[in-house]
């Protein structure tokens, strides 16, 4: 069996409650099959072992993609991707190019992205990763 890869966000979600890392991982597979993306066999069959949570979770699959929300966090998390190429991974100056960035985030969201970004900006002042000299020696 081929292993499954989490991102380092699923796998907090799994180590601070596995059934909310569970049921997100549910969700995603979900929104991914009603959007004609590729669900895998293992996939398939969580979602069938979870019918109940499943058949909740597609009804609401496809409104989760039309609300300002989702255009928030989809314009948040593009901004952070420019942070990192921007700063070509520099930890020490993407926090504040992703602050002073901010406002370049459209008009009819900006209000609750300024929001919910405060957060992301103190996360990514403390943001901790492997040093380079160890990732090398890994592979």
């Amino acid at each position: 069996m081929k292993p499954i890869i989490l991102d380092r966000s699923t796998l907090e979600q799994y180590a601070t409650c596995p059934r909310q890392g569970f049921l997100n991982k549910l969700w995603e597979v979900v929104k991914a099959q009603a959007e004609g993306y590729e669900v895998f066999p293992h996939e398939i069959k969580m979602m069938e072992a979870n019918k109940l949570e499943t058949e909740a979770m597609q009804k609401a699959a496809l409104q989760s993609k039309d609300n300002n929300n989702t255009e928030c966090g989809v314009h948040i998390h593009a901004l952070v991707e420019k942070a990192f190429k921007a700063c070509n991974n520099d930890l020490s100056i993407v926090p504040q190019w992703f602050v002073d960035n901010l406002p370049t985030i459209q008009p009819n969201i900006q209000p609750m992205a300024l929001r919910h970004a405060r957060h992301i900006a103190d996360m990514l002042s403390d943001l901790h990763v492997i040093p380079k000299q160890k990732q090398l020696r890994q592979l």
